[in-house]
C-alpha cells in the first residue's frame, strides 16, 4: 500500500522525462538546420553596420562638393546665347 503514491510519481516523471529528451533532440536538430540562416543574418548585420556610416559619408561629402561648386554651373554658355538659372538671356 505505500508503494502506490512513489509508483504514480515514478510514473509521472518517467513521462515527464520522454518529453524533456524529445525537447532537447528537437531543439537541437532545429537549430542544427538553421545555424547557416542565423550566421548569414549576422554577417549582414554586421556588413550594413560597417557599410552604413561609409555610404552616410560619402553622401555628405557629395553634397559639400556639389555646393562649393554652386556659381560655376548656373550660367549656360553657347555660341551665340548666354542663360542663366533664372532663365533670362543676355547676348
Amino acid at each position: 500500500m505505500n508503494r502506490g503514491p512513489m509508483l504514480i510519481l515514478r510514473e509521472r516523471f518517467q513521462w515527464g522525462s520522454y518529453g524533456f529528451v524529445a525537447g532537447i533532440v528537437l531543439g537541437a536538430i532545429l537549430g542544427w538546420l538553421f545555424h547557416g540562416v542565423v550566421g548569414t543574418v549576422i554577417r549582414f548585420g554586421l556588413v550594413a553596420l560597417l557599410l552604413v556610416p561609409l555610404f552616410a559619408a560619402f553622401l555628405v561629402w557629395r553634397r559639400l562638393s556639389d555646393r562649393s561648386r554652386g556659381e560655376q554651373d548656373a550660367t549656360v554658355v553657347t555660341r551665340t546665347v548666354v542663360v542663366d538659372r533664372e532663365g533670362r538671356e543676355e547676348r
